[in-house]
């Protein structure tokens, strides 16, 4: 072991009688932990919240559910040195002297002086550092919950019953299942919710928050191979023994972040908190928040992260890791977990759409950010609409967002744009586009309403600038992960007055970067319903980002990687654009 030694000074000394040390004693150093016996349960993920407090055991599910190998391996026997017996003859009682692969100590041979008040610093502090350097790199960036790349959490006064729920499930130990799925459409707001839980778990006196992640699908923060790196970076942050379990593992075989999720799992959760129960002891609970499960990158994915946490918590009842997930109620996420034994590891709870709640949230939302409005624009709101909007227009706006938060959050910022500075005319046209969409027999369609508000947007968007304007989305439509909106801008050729005078009418929608952080930050959308607008040409209409663009631009690209090198042939070019004999594009053609 290194040692820095400060304050020493060597005093000659007489030399003392060496104290004998005791030898140790063997014993058995293994540690075994069993499950509490399992009983009968119910089954039936759909209850009130009120069900979820009710006290449940969970059953055990077969003992190959994980096929788990590591779960037999064992540490290997120590060996211990008589330190009083004597070397055999002809070796050194100095285990350094001619053994060139053993260091010698600082002071090694050194005798007759003392060390007054040393302060040891353990080598592996520069280990622990490294490893944590190498989940760090291995992390998605912006998906934790306090990460720059800001997401609303819910106005004060909404949501209440919701995220009462939810805290009552976290809080009580007694509680029936360890998994709790909350789903809805898009645009409910089940990303405020889930934000707001992990703000509210996290600034708790006893912060039960493990790690939060949320992905992103048009923000590219939906790679499945870094979703349990991520837990385990934060878990490791948070609980020191975790911490030098995960510093010792990584030391050893730093390629275990590459791994497949699979095999991630069980070396970063299964292992450390299930087998070896390393939270147990201290800790009740511990709070795992996945947000947008949908948007994670691939179905097969998102079924695999529900199958290892699902059969996880069946078959480790003590650990105390708990899992929030939210999602939209997809047709494969629902197979998922209603797969088998898995039926018996969760709760539900859904987000109601065009609720009576839902409708009274919305209002209250409105009336607060309206009046935020007024302070900013208080000029250009004549003196004489003493009440604006009237309560006519909120009731009309609030009944038809039909509880999608993603609508009034939409039109607040449509109508509360710097850049026009006209609220009362931007309030009006809301009001047309709303009236526009409502059928003669008085039905409607929320995310028609929500289609129609961004058919207006982008139709604001002059005609000499619009090509450009779409253009600068086609790289986040692809997904093509690093490319920062100054790269984008280089690889079309715009300039930037250009591409930012495109995109100045779309700032209700997109979250662009200020000019000195282009070459870091990407375009962001607020919300993937305008990412799965755009994808749509039922939708979109003439808006639409066809796939044929989206590939142009990504071998758009590549061309410009091979002008740029000093030599290009046609047999690169063919590799790059993946050339048929012909000479035509396989992608392109199909």
């Amino acid at each position: 072991m290194l040692s820095l030694f400060k304050s020493c000074i060597g005093v000659p000394q007489r030399k003392r009688k060496k104290r004998e040390v005791p030898r140790h004693s063997g014993g058995d150093a293994s540690l075994s932990v069993s499950a509490r016996p399992p009983s009968e349960a119910t089954t039936g993920p759909n209850f009130p919240a009120s069900a979820l407090n009710n006290p449940m055991s969970v059953p055990t599910p077969p003992a190959d559910a994980f096929n788990n190998t590591t779960s037999n391996r064992s540490l290997p026997a120590a060996s211990f040195t008589n330190r009083n017996s004597s070397p055999p003859a002809g070796a050194s009682s100095n285990p350094v002297a001619g053994n060139p692969s053993v260091h010698a100590g600082t002071f090694n041979g050194a005798h007759h002086f003392i060390i007054y008040n040393p302060t040891m610093i353990e080598g592996n502090n520069a280990n622990e550092g490294q490893v944590m350097r190498l989940l760090l790199e291995n992390i998605i960036v912006g998906a934790e919950f306090d990460s720059s790349d800001h997401r609303p959490s819910c106005h004060p006064e909404t949501r209440l019953d919701i995220t009462h729920n939810i805290q009552s499930w976290m809080y009580n130990l007694a509680r029936k299942y360890k998994i709790l799925w909350l789903h809805g459409p898009a645009g409910v707001g089940k990303s405020a919710i889930l934000q707001t839980i992990a703000e509210t778990a996290s600034g708790a006196t006893t912060s039960i928050l493990g790690a939060t992640l949320f992905f992103s699908r048009p923000n590219s923060r939906d790679d499945p191979k870094c979703v349990f790196i991520i837990i385990a970076y934060r878990l490791a942050v948070k609980y020191p023994r975790y911490r030098q379990y995960i510093v010792g593992l990584l030391t050893i075989d730093p390629q275990l972040v590459k791994k497949s999720p699979a095999e991630q799992f069980k070396t970063f959760i299964v292992q450390p908190l299930g087998i070896e129960q390393l939270l147990a002891e201290d800790h009740d609970t511990v709070l795992i928040l996945l947000d947008g499960l949908d948007e994670c990158n691939g179905e097969e994915a998102q079924c695999e992260i529900i199958l290892l946490i699902g059969r996880f918590v069946l078959q480790y009842p003590m650990c105390p890791l708990i899992w929030l997930i939210a999602s939209r109620p997809e047709p494969h996420i629902q197979d998922s977990f209603s797969e088998g034994e898995l039926q018996q590891a969760y709760g539900q709870m859904r987000v109601l759409v065009d609720s009576d709640q839902g409708r009274r949230d919305v209002e209250t939302y409105l009336r607060d950010n309206f009046t935020d409005i007024r302070k900013k624009h208080r000029r250009s709101i004549p003196s004489s609409l003493q009440q604006w909007p009237s309560e006519s227009d909120l009731s009309t706006i609030a009944t038809r967002s039909s509880g999608l938060f993603i609508f009034p959050s939409t039109l607040i910022r449509f109508i509360g744009d710097t850049a026009y500075a006209d609220p009362v005319s931007r309030l009006k046209i809301v009001l047309e586009t709303i009236e526009s969409t409502y059928s003669s027999d008085g039905g409607h369609n929320p995310f028609e309403t929500l289609d129609a508000l961004y058919t207006h947007i982008l139709s604001e968007v002059p005609q000499d600038v619009l090509l450009t304007t779409l253009r600068l989305l086609v790289p986040y439509v692809a997904k093509i992960p690093g490319t920062n909106f100054a790269e984008s801008c280089n690889w079309f050729g715009f300039t930037q007055g250009h591409a930012y005078s495109a995109l100045q009418r779309l700032h209700c929608v997109l979250d662009v970067p200020e000019p000195q952080y282009a070459s870091r930050q990407e375009l962001r959308v607020f919300h993937a319903s305008f990412y799965d607008y755009l994808l749509s040409p039922s939708r979109s209409g003439v808006f639409h980002v066809m796939v044929p663009e989206v590939i142009q631009y990504h071998h758009l690209r590549k061309i410009r990687i091979l002008l740029e090198s000093h030599s290009v042939g046609q047999l690169l070019i063919a590799q790059a654009l993946e050339l048929d004999t012909d000479g035509t594009c396989r992608n392109v053609r199909h």
